[in-house]
């Protein structure tokens, strides 16, 4: 019979993969007391439970479909069509 085994804590690298972050962030948020670890010899582990606290911590994302950007007129100009200004702009002569 095989069991799924399920780790009960992760190392730095396996943290941050986990949760789609980078290493550097899992430093961040251990060092600022979000994230607890512990050590094993030389070995930092960070119980999984902490990395669901955590994710569980965040705030629920929401997009907004309805309100996203269109591209502005300057983006993209189809062939052949004009420029809407009619005058070049004008620059500050530098005298003194």
């Amino acid at each position: 019979m095989n069991a799924q085994f399920k780790p009960l804590a992760l190392r730095r690298k396996q943290a941050a993969q986990a949760l789609g972050i980078g290493v550097s962030k899992i430093d961040l948020l251990i060092s600022d007391g979000t994230i607890n670890a512990v050590k094993a010899g030389k070995c930092l582990l960070i119980p999984t439970e902490e990395i669901e606290r955590y994710l569980a911590s965040l705030p629920r994302a929401v997009l907004n479909m309805a309100g996203a950007k269109k591209p502005s007129s300057r983006e993209y100009k189809p062939p052949g069509q004009k420029s809407r200004s009619t005058s070049p702009k004008e620059t500050p002569s530098r005298e003194g």
